[in-house]
This record gives C-alpha cells, structure tokens and sequence, in this order.
C-alpha cells in the first residue's frame, strides 16, 4: 500500500507472532502516504476488495488508510 518494504515501517511482524493477526496493536502506519491517496490527487477512484491484514484495530482501517 505504501511502496515500502514492510520491514522498514514495522509490518513484517505482529507484536507477539510472525504475523499480524486480530487484536494486534500494530498495523499499517495512518502516518504514511499510501499509493491509494496519491492516485486520487490525480483523480483517480480507489478501492480494497479481498483480505486486509494491514491492521485490525480501527486507526488501521482502509477509510482511515486512504482507501474507501
């Protein structure tokens, strides 16, 4: 989603396992751009369809990631 490896903005593991898993506290940083926010400043429409395993708390959610 960002173009980063998920090593470098803390993805590639979950707190207490090898993956992100539900209830995690970690998940994909709001902070960072996301490929979805910059198509759409160039009017582009973006969209998540299938699995997310970027964050199960709420401030990782894909309306608060860029992607509606």
């Amino acid at each position: 989603m960002t173009g980063y490896y998920p090593s470098r903005i803390n993805t590639a593991t979950g707190s207490n396992f090898s993956v992100l898993l539900a209830d995690d506290t970690k998940g994909l940083n709001p902070e960072k751009i996301k490929i979805a926010e910059l198509l759409k400043t160039a009017g582009y429409k973006t969209g998540m369809f299938g699995k997310w395993h970027l964050g199960d708390q709420p401030e990782f959610f894909t309306n608060e990631t860029g992607i509606r």
